[in-house]
């Protein structure tokens, strides 16, 4: 059968297309409405949609999208953009498809400005952002879990001989007995916290990033119409965000889902992201906060995704957070704005699990 595929912008009304294609390869729990897919590209703060389809008569063929957002690239703010959603039927595999529609992209996101790109492409896919497409690999982003039982330590531990994966005993051992010392200094640096669940972000989160932007190389920018817009107005919504404040200081937001992972034997319990500043005595007191959240909604394991290389990993490491799998980062330069080796620098990026767009 013949593929006469054309390509084009996406126009209103393609979304129904999208989604009944897309749905169809997943899971009843992770389909997706058209309200989500919305919020995801016609309510983006942004308010700037950058999608390209290929059809062939009724068929989809194939559809690339970018989902924009702001991001802080050495001392500048550009607009960027999340590369999500990219598929290609089936039937019109190996045609060119993906590429062809890829560099459309691209192009419509220049027009609008955006300058950076980046993404967690699957293994399959990898190769073809790499070698076709001129994407970089950054670094790994690593979803580190700390164990906060004894139950949930000895299973690392057996699961980590199964795997044949190095097991840091001493640090392990050792661990807990350090974390109790830390946590007693913390306290005492930090006398009479306090932390309030919120139900939308306002000025001080403005404030805190304009205070903490400077401190961080790569990331997304995350002031208040970024956070309400990703973690309170996502439909489904299943976040719960904390403000921590010590004498009418805003030291951040921790944003916690609310719900627990349960496995055979654990409740996992996930924390989206830390925002706050990078000083080691701060965020190892925040890291202490979100832990305790995770322990009062029963979690037995406390789950943050963090980008490998960067200050947050290294501390996380030596606050014995075990390793158990991983997200390859990729980036690009869309526009020449700065110097594109600034995005291969691992130690320059900060990512955690709500830049992402899978949870």
């Amino acid at each position: 059968m013949s593929k006469n595929w054309t390509m084009r912008e996406y126009t209103k009304g393609d979304e129904v297309r999208i989604l009944e294609y897309k749905n169809s390869a997943m899971a009843p729990q992770d389909r997706r409405s058209l309200g989500y897919w919305e919020w995801q590209y016609t309510r983006n703060p942004s308010r700037i949609t950058t999608i390209w389809i290929a059809e062939d008569g009724d068929t989809l063929a194939g559809h690339y999208a970018l989902m924009p957002l702001g991001m802080k690239v050495g001392a500048e703010t550009f607009p960027g953009a999340q590369s999500v959603d990219t598929f290609t039927h089936d039937e019109y595999r190996r045609l060119g498809i993906f590429t062809a529609l890829a560099e459309r992209v691209y192009s419509l996101a220049g027009e609008h400005g955006i300058s950076v790109l980046y993404g967690f492409p699957s293994v399959a896919a990898y190769e073809g952002f790499v070698k076709k497409l001129g994407w970089i690999k950054v670094t790994s982003v690593e979803k580190m879990n700390k164990p906060l039982d004894i139950t949930s330590l000895v299973l690392f531990i057996v699961d980590a001989v199964r795997q044949k994966r190095p097991i840091p005993l001493s640090s392990l051992l050792l661990g807990p007995f350090r974390s109790w010392c830390r946590i007693r200094r913390l306290l005492s640096r930090f006398p009479g916290a306090s932390v309030t669940r919120i139900g939308r972000f306002g000025k001080e989160a403005d404030d805190l990033w304009t205070e903490i932007a400077s401190e961080i190389s790569i990331r997304v920018v995350k002031d208040a119409k970024y956070l309400n817009w990703r973690y309170i107005d996502k439909p489904g919504n299943s976040y719960n965000v904390f403000r921590v404040s010590w004498h009418e200081r805003n030291l951040g937001y921790i944003v916690v889902e609310s719900h627990l992972s349960r496995g055979r034997f654990l409740r996992r319990g996930l924390v989206l992201d830390v925002i706050t500043k990078t000083d080691e005595d701060t965020f190892r007191f925040m890291l202490y906060v979100a832990s305790r959240l995770v322990r009062r909604i029963g979690g037995q394991t406390m789950v943050l995704w963090v980008s490998m290389g960067s200050w947050a990993h290294s501390i996380l490491a030596d606050e014995t957070y075990l390793s158990k799998g991983r997200l390859i980062l990729i980036a690009k330069q869309n526009l020449p704005r700065f110097n594109p080796e600034i995005l291969r620098d691992s130690k320059l990026w900060t990512i955690m699990a709500g830049d992402t767009d899978v949870v």
